[in-house]
């Protein structure tokens, strides 16, 4: 059955169906309903029945089947001193964020212990999200700047995801704004994502607590935004050989879906190269490679010229 074994996650639901609460029944008599202990998790504005608060039906009748109380399983919502909907479920992907980045860095450790030490600063920052933070850039940056960044990755090949045998990015649909691909794919060697963890602890600072950033995320979608100073920095990955142009198919669907009417805006471009080390490495781009492969895309006469867009590094941060 589908609740089988399977913590379950309602979301604005009041849980009125009977047969819902049939099927769990008939689950939990099997000895097969979730035990764990974020075995159900109610995320809702009000806990119902809200009057009576008691009796046998809705929430209580869910939180009873799985053994757990109002207090452990609801997260209240859009009504006064709580988070929207919206921001809790940022906050979460914040923390999901950190916590792959954090594994992914310490699964690296045996071979350099120098990413031991950057699990270490990922944990201590996903301490500082023990409940939602609206305001930190942290949740822009996971939600509008990471799933892009590893889609663009993926389309340049230079991530390669396996599953009996590797996959070829060509075969699957990854183009499109919405076409997500998992943070928590384990069966690759995920450079893409070790590649970003130091441009967010740069970000972040030492100790890490900048909680904000002259950098703006969403304006333009995988690249960093300084609207005060009109530059804009796009990253690349630069492992896997530099001297190989990134394929046009996949920058793109990136520079195509930004909004080129505040074009105007933009005095600066820069490239920064990004490789999955723990300690950033600046790299030169004395070939122009990386900066051809995004001249001839930018919808700019300015910086449509390779020679007129620079290469930054975190230093430059």
């Amino acid at each position: 059955m589908v609740f089988s074994d399977s913590p379950l996650t309602a979301v604005g639901w009041s849980a009125e169906e009977e047969y819902i609460h049939d099927e769990i029944a008939a689950v939990k008599q099997q000895g097969t309903l979730a035990t764990t202990n974020d075995c159900l998790s109610i995320i809702d504005p009000n806990w119902k029945p809200d009057n009576p608060p008691t009796g046998n039906t809705h929430h209580n009748k869910l939180a009873a089947a799985f053994g757990v109380n109002q207090a452990d399983c609801h997260f209240p919502t859009s009504c006064a001193g709580n988070p929207t909907t919206d921001q809790f479920f940022q906050w979460l992907q914040t923390r999901y964020g950190l916590e792959r980045l954090e594994q992914f860095a310490q699964a690296n450790s045996q071979g350099n212990a120098a990413w031991s030490t950057k699990a270490t600063e990922l944990s201590n920052i996903k301490d500082q999200f023990p409940e939602p933070m609206p305001t930190d850039w942290l949740n822009v940056f996971f939600d509008d700047f990471l799933a892009v960044w590893v889609r663009l990755c993926c389309n340049a090949g230079k991530v390669v995801y396996i599953k009996n045998v590797p996959i070829q990015p060509d075969i699957i649909a990854t183009h499109r704004r919405d076409d997500h691909i998992p943070w928590g794919y384990e069966n690759s060697i995920r450079e893409d994502l070790l590649a970003v963890i130091p441009l967010i602890l740069s970000l972040r600072g030492t100790p890490p607590a900048n909680t904000t950033t002259k950098w703006n995320f969403g304006e333009f979608p995988g690249a960093l935004w300084d609207e005060i100073s009109g530059h804009l920095v796009l990253p690349l990955p630069a492992w896997h050989g530099n001297n190989i142009p990134i394929e046009l198919a996949a920058i793109k669907p990136l520079i195509d879906g930004w909004n080129w009417s505040h074009k105007g805006m933009i005095y600066k471009v820069s490239i920064l190269p990004l490789l999955p080390q723990p300690n950033h490495t600046p790299v030169n781009d004395d070939n122009f490679i990386l900066r051809s492969s995004v001249a001839q895309l930018m919808k700019s006469s300015r910086f449509s010229i390779p020679n007129n867009i620079g290469i930054a590094s975190l230093a430059d941060m």
